[in-house]
């Protein structure tokens, strides 16, 4: 990881944390912030996989699924941005949904690093757990729509220090330089 990647992922990660925390203080516009910031980040991301695809990933093998990636983050995106006037019982549903893939994901990439001994597999496996209960909270809590705000501002807030610690952690990959 470059120098430039790590301070993006620290100030990523930084970010995410004072967006969780404001939007956890400041709660009684929380659901409107969660929109918005849920909407954006799905749709950026979205964005940031095609234009991915369209440079480099379509010359590549299995560079399709990018394609379709992409286009599925950037729908998601653009129909969570039209979730305004729906109850919130729909986005307790959304959130869900969302951390319980993320969580099945990131269980899955954490064996797979475990399997090649890779240094990270317990932070991954940390993440996939942590978004797992998050969406078992997301279950338990689904009649009560107050609690959606508190769900989305604690991911929210540990995304951002796993951004952090990634970030902060050495790389496995010895890097030689041109003299």
């Amino acid at each position: 990881m470059t120098k430039i990647q790590r301070a993006g992922y620290i100030i990523n990660g930084l970010l995410m944390i004072a967006a969780g925390v404001l939007i956890a203080v400041y709660s009684e516009y929380g659901y409107q912030v969660l929109i918005g910031l849920l909407s954006l980040s799905l749709a950026l991301s979205g964005i940031r996989t095609l234009v991915y695809y369209f440079t480099m990933a379509r010359n590549m093998v299995g560079g399709q699924s990018l394609l379709y990636r992409g286009v599925m983050i950037f729908d998601f995106g653009v129909v969570s941005a039209s979730l305004t006037s729906v109850p919130r019982y729909y986005i307790m549903i959304y959130l869900l949904g969302v951390h319980l893939f993320a969580g099945v994901i990131e269980v899955m990439r954490a064996f797979e690093a475990k399997r090649y001994e890779g240094a990270s597999w317990k932070l991954k496996m940390s993440h996939g757990i942590v978004n797992i209960l998050l969406a078992i909270f997301c279950l338990v809590f689904i009649k009560s729509t107050d609690y959606v705000i508190y769900i989305y501002c604690i991911g929210l807030v540990y995304s951002g220090i796993v951004n952090t610690v990634t970030a902060c952690r050495k790389d496995a990959i010895v890097y030689v330089q041109r003299v």
